[in-house]
């Protein structure tokens, strides 16, 4: 059969043309078109993309052409699939890096943020504290303007304290947190912060209890952060316990590291939330109307990994939670940061 009966016929002219060229030249076989694929016909009219190479041999002064047409429709729908793949992939690449940087830029800009109104907000709050203190000391002040003092001496106290875990956070983020080890008696530190939130938890019906050792080894850490921790994790625990509930800080040395918890019977918190809890400015939903800054388990996590140690949560929905910190003794801490 003549070869035109495999090509379309809209591209018959432009076939026989390219033969003509072919048996006037030189040549004894070449690939049929420029770039070595054509379009072929199927017997039911369809047409393929194809590969095909043409040779040409003289017999007895005749001169002999023979084709080889290849159907390449699979090669090219690989290829076809293959190139949106990578384009997928490329503009998928494309969309995260653009998210990465815009993530990154609002994380910078949030970071400066908090550092300028940390740093600016001080002096400020510092002055409305002097002048709340000043005007509480005036034996002129009638009972209800006394009220509005320590009001506006509570919300600067309020304020200030913010400040201080905005401050702690963005310290923590550069990992320039600052900790001041020294040996401390670490029977006297519990008991420290268990007696600061006591009042509080008769306040509220709330029965805070201890079981500490009689006596525990000396341990090197900063033992004003180590309070800030345990003050987090009491005051935490009674936020969420109801009155009637239950509050414990417990200690045990377990070889050479030093294990706290702070237990309650509060309702718990769901298990979806415990992967979060440690993250900055997340709040739990375990009762509505507690609210804070969202940054006290994250600053805790900071300072006890500033110390080598870890904090960990364990809860259930309904049967209360436990916050696990443990602290290396000090061969294992290594030195002061």
């Amino acid at each position: 059969q003549p070869l035109g009966l495999l090509m379309p016929s809209h591209l018959g002219a432009a076939h026989h043309a390219h033969v003509e060229r072919f048996a006037r030249s030189h040549a004894t076989a070449r690939q049929m078109a420029d770039r070595g694929e054509i379009i072929g016909r199927r017997k039911d009219g369809s047409e393929f993309p194809a590969e095909a190479s043409i040779s040409k041999v003289e017999v007895n002064g005749q001169w002999i052409f023979t084709a080889v047409l290849r159907d390449i429709t699979a090669r090219r729908r690989a290829e076809e699939e293959r190139a949106e793949l990578l384009e997928r992939e490329r503009a998928a690449r494309e969309r995260a890096e653009a998210a990465e940087r815009r993530a990154l830029r609002a994380l910078q800009t949030r970071e400066e943020i908090l550092g300028i109104v940390s740093h600016d907000l001080r002096d400020p709050l510092s002055a409305i504290g002097m002048c709340a203190r000043a005007l509480d000391g005036m034996p002129a002040l009638d009972s209800e303007a006394r009220d509005a003092v320590h009001t506006i001496g509570q919300a600067t106290e309020w304020m200030q304290r913010m400040i201080r875990d905005l401050l702690d956070v963005a310290s923590i983020e550069a990992g320039q947190l600052p900790v001041e080890r020294r040996p401390e008696d670490m029977v006297i530190l519990l008991v420290r912060a268990s007696e600061l939130f006591q009042r509080i938890a008769e306040e509220r019906e709330i029965t805070l209890t201890t079981q500490l050792p009689e006596h525990l080894p000396p341990m090197a850490v900063d033992g004003v952060r180590i309070l800030q921790v345990l003050s987090n994790l009491l005051g935490n625990a009674l936020k969420f316990v109801s009155r009637g509930g239950h509050v414990a800080l417990r200690a045990a040395l377990e070889g050479s590291t030093l294990h706290v918890t702070v237990t309650d019977d509060g309702p718990g918190i769901p298990e979806s939330d415990l992967p979060r809890v440690f993250d900055r400015f997340w709040q739990s939903r375990r009762t509505s109307g507690v609210r804070g800054t969202g940054l006290g388990l994250a600053i805790a996590r900071g300072i006890v990994e500033a110390h080598g140690g870890r904090i960990w949560i364990e809860s259930m929905v309904g049967a209360g939670t436990m916050v696990h910190v443990v602290l290396p003794s000090t061969s294992e801490q290594g030195g002061s940061p």
